[in-house]
């Protein structure tokens, strides 16, 4: 079996994940326990649960009589790709144009009004159709965690930049064949690079200069702890496959689906979610238990003369433990099992509040679940 190349990627950088935290670690000075790791997953799992009501209280909600120049761009594209409309989001961000974010549907486009006056239909075309592809290819299940606002992130991208900037190319690909023409995607991805002096860049020269960063690989090490690839190598990329019957090929399947009057057919699936929330409510719990017990902000002391009458306790109620315990059982041995046993109990007693709080556990909140699915019309 021959994976693609993006595939290959994402798995050579999970696999080579630990060594490179581990080294980045270690030139920290800073110890990253197993257990730390887990809770900033969560924490990014968290933190993404809560983008899209920060998005409603911070940004402008776009639909058709609201910015319905946007939304039009946003549903010719979904059309051509058969994916449902995301949530659509405007707001000013001077470093990101444009993001895609969201583990499950619905996902979040986020469009910048710095960039937005500056483009045209078509460019902006390029670029929605760019984070689209994000979508229907389900890279925001991993990248809405490596970075909720999608700006760049030096050590996650040494540490996932082979996949990320990967995945860039092939965002890139969908966004030509939304907006048909290469000179569009240039002209995009000039703008969004060089802003304001973009009308005045000659596209020319600015190629040729891949020529020099070819011949002189030093001239690359910059681009190994960016999530994207150099602009020069993403037009020499579209200029290559705009020229390929690939390009011919998909551009005449996106025109006749987008001419089909085709629902949206993209359904993520969703059985996996409730396992994976209960799994993280059961991580976090012993977790806590465990921090409550470690740092002895939970302690149950047992003295000697304590002992025989717990023993006889034990062997009326819990005969089972009590033949764990044995005959003998050391004070010291009781009091760390009751310690274990009230840290458990208090953190389930804060999981209940929080879950009270939130009308769901954290795990179901984490990936934006309810009790009851919400019925399909």
């Amino acid at each position: 079996m021959r994976w693609p190349r993006e595939t290959f990627m994402l798995v050579m950088c999970v696999v080579f994940a630990p060594l490179t935290i581990g080294l980045i670690t270690y030139a920290l000075h800073e110890e990253l326990a197993a257990s730390a790791i887990g809770i900033l997953v969560i924490g990014a799992f968290a933190y993404t649960a809560m983008a899209r009501g920060r998005l409603l209280g911070t940004s402008v909600r776009v639909h058709q009589k609201q910015l319905p120049r946007v939304f039009g761009v946003v549903e010719s594209c979904c059309k051509m790709l058969g994916v449902s409309m995301p949530l659509i989001f405007v707001r000013e961000d001077l470093r990101v144009p444009l993001a895609a974010v969201g583990l499950r549907e619905p996902y979040a486009l986020i469009v910048s009004t710095v960039w937005l006056q500056q483009l045209a239909d078509d460019e902006l075309k390029f670029l929605v159709g760019r984070e689209l592809g994000h979508i229907y290819a389900r890279h925001t299940r991993l990248t809405s965690l490596l970075s909720p606002n999608g700006a760049d992130n030096p050590i996650l991208g040494f540490v996932m930049g082979p996949w990320l900037r990967r995945t860039e190319y092939t965002a890139d690909r969908v966004g030509l064949l939304c907006c048909g023409k290469y000179d569009t995607a240039m002209r995009a991805i000039l703008t969004t690079q060089f802003r304001d002096i973009a009308g005045a860049i000659d596209p020319t020269p600015f190629i040729e200069q891949r020529d020099e960063i070819e011949t002189d690989p030093s001239l690359r090490v910059g681009e190994l702890i960016g999530r994207e690839p150099y602009a020069t190598h993403r037009v020499h990329a579209l200029r290559v496959f705009a020229g390929s019957p690939l390009f011919d090929y998909w551009r005449g399947r996106f025109d006749a689906f987008a001419s089909s009057g085709e629902t949206a057919v993209y359904k993520q699936p969703r059985g996996f979610l409730f396992p994976a929330a209960l799994f993280i409510d059961g991580f976090l719990i012993i977790l806590l238990a465990n921090y409550l017990r470690a740092s002895k902000r939970v302690a149950v002391t047992i003295d000697a003369s304590d002992v025989p009458g717990l023993v006889s306790w034990f062997a009326v109620h819990a005969p089972w433990l009590a033949h764990h315990f044995g005959s003998h059982p050391t004070p010291l041995a009781l009091s760390d099992f009751f310690t274990t046993g009230l840290a458990v109990v208090i953190s389930l007693l804060i999981y209940i509040v929080i879950t009270i709080i939130l009308r769901r556990t954290p795990g179901m909140f984490v990936f934006g679940l309810q009790w009851r699915a919400p019925a399909v019309e």
